[in-house]
């Protein structure tokens, strides 16, 4: 059972901030998937009773978590927590960083060097020569994400590519809402963990490294 079907705009810096935290992340992407006990939480996260519960008290002061349901038994009932939103929007005025290029870099950037070390982890487990990178840079102003990975061959247990389209706005919008459905359809599903990423992003560049 999901959480809360909704999606909920941060309403100040404090939110934003415990949203943002590696330590609480965890905690609320498992309760995001559906109503947890502590100690059902403990065991997703892995971490301590006691870290697991001094955090779900913090979240649940300052409004992302909730006491959904109480079941009772004998001694004290277990209280089930439940994320308030499914999706949460944090504007960047809430943040901490100065720049964009500073948010991008300290939460986006160790997302995907996880995602290029298992990358690597599998290649090279298949005996694949490659050399990856990821780096986030300005360039005239602006914004640019470099993806390289190089490859002798490749097996069923990665997809990886970066291509560049030209379409309309309206394109664009069909396009990435099909996408996240596809993820949306999937990410229930039984079996080994796979990694996703998609990004869809108007650009000036006309190639794309990789």
């Amino acid at each position: 059972m999901k959480g809360s079907n909704s999606s909920r705009l941060v309403a100040n810096a404090q939110q934003a901030v415990y949203l943002l935290s590696l330590k609480h992340r965890p905690i609320l992407q498992a309760l995001m998937q559906g109503p947890c006990s502590a100690g059902e939480l403990t065991e997703a996260v892995q971490q301590s009773m006691n870290d697991v519960y001094y955090r779900l008290k913090q979240l649940e002061r300052i409004g992302l978590v909730k006491v959904s349901e109480q079941v009772n038994r004998k001694g004290r009932p277990i209280k089930i927590y439940s994320s308030v939103a499914e999706i949460f929007v944090v504007p960047f005025r809430h943040t901490r960083e100065e720049t964009v290029y500073d948010f991008l870099f300290t939460h986006l950037s160790p997302i995907h060097d996880n995602f290029l070390q298992q990358v690597e982890k599998r290649l090279r487990e298949n005996d694949v020569d490659i050399d990856s990178g990821f780096e986030f840079k300005v360039v005239d102003g602006k914004y640019l994400a470099d993806f390289t990975i190089i490859e002798d061959s490749i097996n069923d247990d990665i997809v990886a590519t970066w291509e560049m389209v030209k379409i309309s706005r309206a394109k664009a919008d069909e396009f990435a809402r099909k996408m996240l459905d596809i993820i949306e359809n999937y990410k229930d599903e039984e079996g080994d963990n796979y990694m996703v990423g998609f990004y869809l992003v108007r650009t000036d560049t006309q190639t794309v490294r990789g």
